[in-house]
């Protein structure tokens, strides 16, 4: 009798989850978190719904699931895109603005977290202690950025770049997101300009 390899189960366990993952955002992205239920994720990933009760302990660990993959596929591709346009710390700042617009203007910018502040309103959840967590991970490394480029006021300089963020996904669950991310790119980068620097 044939068996199964230990590596090809994990393969297979591995490739399942992240099919969950991958459909549950897709879904999320698009009817909102309420709104989709774990049969409808079932049937779109064409598994039982007691196989995502195998992989997560309930809707709300698919979620958390779903905003991390969201998270960490965005960061990777921001970071490519903007390291191959900048040459230092002030110009890699513009570049992630560049960056975000490019994923943007193709759609590529998740709108979870958007609607997941609005879906999710309990602050003590761990939904919302995620997104509060990548928040703060974000404005660290603009704080790092800020400090490096040499701005006489970082943390002013985080602020402002922190807020045209903020709107610039709040746009992502309107018809005209790219335009927004237009916008937010010019005003990033009228912040970095006009923001003076400490003297050479």
């Amino acid at each position: 009798m044939q068996t199964n390899s230990p590596n090809k189960v994990v393969a297979r366990t591995v490739s399942t989850r992240q099919q969950l993952i991958d459909t549950a955002v897709r879904l999320f992205s698009s009817n909102g978190f309420q709104r989709t239920s774990l049969d409808l994720i079932a049937l779109e990933s064409g598994v039982s719904k007691m196989t995502i009760f195998y992989y997560f302990k309930n809707k709300e660990d698919l979620v958390i699931a779903a905003l991390e993959e969201a998270h960490q596929n965005c960061l990777a591709s921001v970071r490519e895109l903007a390291m191959a346009k900048s040459s230092d710390s002030k110009t890699y700042l513009s570049a992630v603005f560049g960056a975000l617009e490019h994923l943007s203007t193709a759609g590529e910018l998740p709108n979870l977290y958007i609607r997941a502040l609005a879906e999710f309103t309990d602050e003590d959840s761990p939904i919302r202690q995620l997104i509060t967590t990548h928040v703060r991970f974000v404005e660290k490394r603009f704080s790092t950025l800020a400090m490096e480029s040499g701005f006489q006021d970082p943390e002013d300089v985080v602020r402002q770049l922190m807020t045209i963020l903020r709107a610039l996904y709040a746009t992502q669950i309107c018809p005209a997101g790219g335009t927004g991310s237009i916008c937010a790119k010019k005003m990033a980068d009228c912040v970095i300009k006009v923001s003076p620097a400490f003297a050479a």
